[in-house]
């Protein structure tokens, strides 16, 4: 007879077992029952394997990730310690939970993604008390279908400039951050100077200019403006006098 039953936990339980002969003679033998864990924890419900959303902010778009709930055969759910790799492998993101792990950061209800290295990878992870860990990964797709803008500004009515030409435009885009749009401009500026998505540009020298301005997005969409033309004069007018030739004037006639 002993602490024998029919379901132990899963660990180390120590029982105690006492052999009994017809005499009344009885012995006691201690033993430990351990019960292992190989079954990692699974997912509760269902987690889609594939999400595609288009771009909803400068630096991307903003996700809100899924409530992932694990269930596992020996760990109580709130003892599983969970993590989120944001595209594992190198310049990865990790977000975990796990109380006795200062160094932790939650899992957030919203991420930002960028275009830039699109699809991404979301890799949810619990890990139970055995170290058994379950994984799922959800693949996010971002797509930018939409061209950036060019708003110029300060060019003047006649489309001429008596001296340096000066003037800026402004480039905006719904999905990238100034500072990831390539500009490109021809003919070259004498000067040009960039404050975010801003320019200053400048022409010195007296001459005809039709630009050319390419703007490109983070997702390779490519916006041109052929429309910018001015000129730039600092001379001002010469008085030319033309004498007619004398020859033939009959003087009196006022023709």
């Amino acid at each position: 007879e002993g602490d024998v039953r029919e379901v132990f936990p899963f660990g180390a339980t120590d029982v105690n077992l006492t052999c009994t002969d017809g005499a009344g003679n009885s012995s006691d033998t201690p033993i430990t029952i351990r019960v292992g864990d190989s079954t990692a924890p699974e997912v509760l419900g269902n987690v889609p394997e594939q999400v595609a959303l288009r771009c909803n902010s400068a630096n991307g778009a903003v996700v809100n990730l899924p409530q992932v709930a694990w269930r596992d055969n020996a760990t109580m759910p709130g003892l599983l310690q969970t993590k989120l790799t944001i595209n594992p492998g190198d310049g990865e993101v990790v977000y975990c939970t796990d109380d006795g792990n200062p160094a932790c950061e939650g899992i957030p209800n919203q991420i930002e993604l960028s275009v830039v290295g699109s699809p991404h990878t979301l890799r949810f992870q619990a890990t139970d008390q055995s170290e058994q860990t379950g994984t799922v990964d959800i693949r996010v797709e971002i797509t930018d279908d939409t061209g950036p803008r060019i708003i110029v500004s300060e060019i003047p009515p006649s489309g001429w400039f008596s001296g340096d030409a000066q003037f800026t435009f402004t480039v905006e885009d719904n999905c990238a951050a100034p500072e990831n749009m390539a500009v490109a401009i021809e003919p070259e500026p004498s000067n040009l100077v960039r404050d975010g998505n801003q320019f200053r540009v400048e022409y010195a020298r007296d001459d005809r200019y039709n630009l050319r301005i390419a703007v490109t997005d983070e997702g390779g969409n490519v916006t041109r403006d052929n429309s910018v033309s001015f000129g730039v004069d600092r001379t001002p007018p010469d008085v030319v006098v033309a004498i007619p030739r004398q020859r033939g004037v009959i003087a009196g006639n006022q023709l």
